[in-house]
């Protein structure tokens, strides 16, 4: 071997090396079996459709899940085409296990020829995990020595920590070449100290591309439904102190997606009582009652039945 072609192997096994010693699954403090939603922000290479990404990350309830997370019309069809380099969001059943947030049905990646760790870590799954995530997850105990046909289980990050005293959302971003901590703080409303302390950096040199890092959502507000996009005629906004109330009335409502963080979803019939908190609404006693965060809800309903959005704030 060349002596150009051993330092640039030097160069890149360093490299890795400061990953692994400053890269760590995100931590969930919870006591074991502790469950919540999880989310992350995929970034395809190449362009893909939804269809192939509900595939990829084994999505449950498939497209709906997908919209609700990214706030896509309910009309968007499996086969819309996602751009090379546009972020989906996706949103994952989490659970905590010894100290870690791991996903309750982690995404299976067959290997195929051409295939290695590190492409599947940074390319197939855009940075959301790293090799040695994926290396340690499934008992491997060499990252080069994978075969043809192998299933490999991705733990994609996620966490049901509170922070700083508040419930919020854990984000997994992948960090991107010339991304700063100051800039991702920015970009999602938090702060530098926050974003290194939660990720165990001790100096935001200590940032690396294609690492996921855990970014707290206080008000998770990209997958609010947009009015228009539920099904119905009549939609109303009520203002309310401590929440914001999403209402919609209408006679032929089907299916209702519930996507947002710390939402309760109140099924009730029409009354001739008006809501304190929206008087334009008529609403009697709750019939069924649904607790989500961010993975969404399917509400089959049908007439006479008004459906509520509360989010909590």
């Amino acid at each position: 071997m060349g002596f150009f072609a051993t330092a640039l192997l030097a160069v890149f096994f360093a490299y890795a090396a400061a990953i692994a010693s400053t890269v760590e699954s995100f931590n969930c403090s919870g006591s074991s079996g502790t469950t919540c939603n999880g989310l992350v922000g995929y970034v395809p290479a190449n362009a893909t459709t939804l269809s192939n990404i509900t595939t990829l990350f084994a999505i449950q309830n498939s497209l709906n899940s997908l919209l609700g997370a990214n706030n896509f019309p309910l009309t968007t069809s499996p086969n819309q085409s996602v751009s090379a380099q546009q972020t989906v969001r996706i949103s994952f059943p989490c659970i905590c296990i010894n100290g870690t947030g791991y996903p309750v049905n982690p995404p299976v990646h067959t290997v195929v020829s051409g295939d290695t760790m590190s492409d599947i870590a940074t390319v197939v799954f855009s940075g959301l995990v790293t090799y040695q995530q994926i290396q340690a997850f499934n008992n491997v105990k060499d990252a080069s020595m994978i075969s043809i046909g192998q299933e490999l289980k991705i733990p994609l990050p996620c966490s049901c920590d509170e922070v700083g005293g508040e419930r919020v959302v854990h984000y997994g971003y992948a960090v991107e070449s010339g991304d700063t901590v100051g800039g991702i703080a920015q970009e999602f409303n938090t702060t530098e100290e926050t974003l290194l302390a939660l990720n165990g950096l001790s100096s935001p040199k200590n940032l690396f591309a294609n690492v996921p890092l855990d970014v707290p959502l206080k008000d998770y507000n990209v997958s609010r439904p947009k009015l228009h996009q539920l099904s119905g005629q009549h939609a109303l906004l009520c203002n309310a102190k401590a929440q914001r109330a999403y209402t919609l009335e209408t006679p032929q409502l089907q299916v209702v997606i519930a996507q947002l963080a710390h939402t309760l979803v109140t099924i009730t019939k029409p009354s001739s009582q008006p809501s304190p908190h929206c008087p334009l609404a008529q609403f009697a006693r709750p019939e069924l009652e649904l607790h989500s965060h961010v993975h969404p809800i399917g509400v089959a309903v049908s007439s006479p039945y008004v459906v509520r959005w509360l989010y909590i704030v």
